[in-house]
């Protein structure tokens, strides 16, 4: 379980937003991290629920990043069943996609790299908000173009990322699955950024991250 932030002086209070928010947030909640990366592994074994797993990580992250009261293990546990179906789905034919667009290469690997990005935004939205399906996978769409500046934030670290994991791998292997959250949590500090500026969320009264409006508006 994770605390709210804790006061340290007097007159400290977590900043609203930027990196330095992101880097408290981080230390705070290092090992619980680790714990998320271990339950994202174990989660993940059977491979085609590793979909599922990533919006679990996603939801628990994101609760982390609004400094919310977090169980690791019941929040992951209860937004892995929630969201099993439409994570499984949605996985399984963007994979199938992403597979046929690198086979073409040229306009099809800048496609790949689109439908990517778009996976980044995806799997928080579809923990974060009550949606159907078809309109996670539009607001996705439609935030990632609207924020390009964010957009190009999350390709620039996957390009320093990717190359990174694979230069240096084995060593890398073996430490992703320790440090797999914290990529996550890299990416979904930007991510949920645009998410919650673009969009006026619908949210259970029973989960204190969320607030009190009655209907879902896309600010786009």
């Amino acid at each position: 379980m994770t605390k709210k932030s804790k006061k340290t002086k007097p007159d400290f209070s977590l900043p609203e937003s930027g990196r330095k928010r992101t880097f408290i947030l981080y230390t705070e909640n290092f090992f619980e991290l680790i714990k998320l990366s271990l339950i994202f592994i174990l989660f993940s074994l059977p491979v085609f629920t590793v979909f599922a797993s990533a919006t679990a990580m996603n939801y628990v992250i994101s609760k982390i990043m609004n400094d919310r009261l977090v169980f690791i293990w019941d929040d992951f546990i209860k937004a892995f069943k929630s969201n099993f179906l439409r994570s499984t789905l949605y996985g399984i034919l963007s994979s199938i996609i992403f597979i046929i667009l690198i086979m073409g290469w040229n306009i099809s690997i800048f496609l790949g790299v689109i439908l990517i990005l778009h996976t980044v935004y995806f799997y928080p939205i579809q923990a974060w908000i009550d949606l159907p399906f078809r309109s996670v996978v539009r607001n996705a769409m439609l935030i990632q173009f609207v924020a390009y500046k964010t957009t190009l934030k999350i390709f620039l670290i996957l390009i320093i990322l990717i190359p990174f994991i694979w230069i240096f791998r084995p060593i890398t292997y073996f430490l992703i699955p320790f440090f797999s959250a914290t990529i996550v949590f890299l990416l979904n500090s930007y991510a949920m950024q645009p998410i919650q500026k673009y969009l006026i969320i619908k949210k259970p009264e029973e989960d204190p991250a969320f607030n009190d409006s009655d209907d879902i508006h896309i600010n786009i």
